[in-house]
């Protein structure tokens, strides 16, 4: 689907990294997302505005071994900080087709679908919510 687009940009995108960049588990101790890699993090923002198809400014890159570390990163994220627990909690409230309650929420969307393939969208649309798009 962009592989006209991708060879059109050729080697504007390429991406080096030297035999001791990962020498720690800790690349980045100063970033929030402390085991990226700072020159990914710079390389994937530089990819971003050479392509122009998302905001990097100001923005976190997170990066996980799939979509599960992803998607608990980003119910962290987003969960209230203001709860008594020490942690931020997010607990799973039902299918989401049956949601009813005011106030804030985050709706994960699974898309497309496994194993059927189907095209998934947001079901709540409620005015309080926060949406994670897991399109892996």
């Amino acid at each position: 689907m962009y592989e006209s687009y991708w060879r059109k940009m050729g080697h504007k995108c390429d991406i080096t990294f030297s035999g001791d960049d990962s020498l720690s588990y800790f690349a980045y101790g100063k970033s929030l997302c402390w085991f990226l890699e700072s020159k990914l993090e710079e390389q994937i923002k530089k990819l971003h505005n050479v392509v122009g198809n998302a905001t990097v400014d100001d923005h976190y890159i997170l990066v996980g071994t799939g979509s599960g570390q992803l998607v608990q990163a980003a119910l962290y994220a987003l969960s209230p900080s203001d709860q008594l627990e020490p942690i931020r909690q997010h607990k799973w409230a039902g299918n989401a087709i049956f949601f009813e309650k005011y106030g804030p929420y985050i709706e994960l969307i699974t898309s497309p679908s496994n194993p059927n393939g189907i095209i998934r969208e947001l079901v709540v649309n409620g005015d309080q919510g926060k949406l994670i798009y897991d399109l892996s």
